[in-house]
């Protein structure tokens, strides 16, 4: 009967409007009255999912609460509130705006949902699905001619700093939760298939803070440059050997190990770099004979020879390249690329 609600980040629509009531943090989020904190509830839920959150996210907190209410008035309440309107999934957004309006999503019950109960060894029917309905019928008012098993509103801003805040109330209907064995009730007495209405909604509020774009970059460099700093360290200890690089090393050719660390960042692949004092035809001649293969000749005075693979970038070839990257008294730039093994 539950359906997970989406905890993804909420769809952004493009050119929505400032709503005067629209909360902007966690504590400005209205509580429905009567409502209180389910403390075992966000125990489960912290046991559950240990708190790990998308690599994008500066923070996350959320908080359950229970009530008596059916979530049909729950839901009712917290539209107006927010001024709530139906999600648009045809909406798309180049980047995201600084104000997002509340939307929301119904999740109604469907005739799945009035099924019998089954145990899954016996087959034994263990509670009356036509029970569910009928109450519902007798007990709740429909939203928009549906009986809710649950109901989902989001909203979000961006602040100066480019960071991105979204929020969701998820609202889920567990009036039936013992009936159908999900749960004990008080006392730990088993309350399957027990004709017994006890309705009750938990309202689960969240916010969710997320990293401005020049913070995930950031990262991003810092964590390039220590793989980097890593790769340089082990080229530095031990040097690539001719049977590594697939082809004899030019006589007098230098490492250069920042370069080749730097050019090795791709996953799968690695480059050796090396600056030789000899002009690049040197090199040519020296490779076509050592492979046994033709060189390609390239733009800008730059040749290429490919040992494996084709394409534009095969899984090992040769690049000899006049040098205008590194200065000093090198003329050449020879590079060696080839599939990380």
């Amino acid at each position: 009967m539950h359906k997970k609600l989406s905890t993804a980040p909420l769809i952004l629509v493009m050119g929505a409007l400032a709503f005067a009531q629209q909360p902007k943090a966690l504590k400005e989020i209205p509580l429905y009255p009567g409502a209180a904190r389910d403390q075992a509830a966000m125990d489960e839920e912290r046991e559950a999912y240990g708190g790990e959150g998308h690599p994008g996210e500066l923070s996350r907190e959320s908080v359950i609460y229970r009530s008596a209410a059916s979530v049909e008035e729950v839901f009712a309440w917290y539209r107006q509130k927010l001024g709530a309107v139906p999600r648009d999934y045809d909406s798309e957004a180049a980047e995201r705006p600084a104000l997002v309006k509340p939307d929301y999503e119904l999740r109604p019950y469907t005739e799945e949902d009035f099924r019998d109960g089954e145990a899954p060894d016996s087959g034994k029917k263990t509670y009356d699905g036509a029970w569910i309905r009928e109450q519902l019928k007798a007990r709740r008012k429909p939203v928009q001619g549906q009986w809710l098993s649950g109901a989902f509103l989001a909203w979000g801003h961006a602040d100066k700093q480019g960071r991105g805040y979204d929020f969701q109330v998820s609202i889920e209907d567990r009036t039936f939760d013992a009936y159908q064995g999900f749960v004990d009730l008080p006392g730990g007495v088993s309350g399957l298939g027990k004709k017994d209405y006890r309705q009750s909604t938990s309202i689960r509020i969240e916010q969710v803070v997320y990293k401005a774009e020049g913070e995930l970059r950031d990262e991003r460099d810092a964590a390039d440059d220590e793989l980097a700093a890593g790769r340089a360290a082990e080229l530095r200890s031990a040097p690539p050997t001719a049977k590594e690089l697939g082809v004899p090393l030019y006589p007098g050719a230098i490492l250069n190990v920042d370069a080749s660390a730097g050019m090795s960042m791709d996953e799968g692949s690695l480059a050796y770099v090396y600056l030789s004092a000899d002009a690049p035809a040197k090199l040519v001649a020296f490779y076509e004979k050592a492979t046994g293969r033709k060189a390609e000749a390239l733009d800008g005075g730059a040749f290429r020879i490919v040992l494996k693979g084709k394409g534009l970038f095969p899984e090992h070839y040769l690049s000899i390249e006049p040098n205008k990257m590194f200065g000093g008294g090198a003329k050449t730039v020879l590079s060696v690329f080839r599939a990380e093994p």
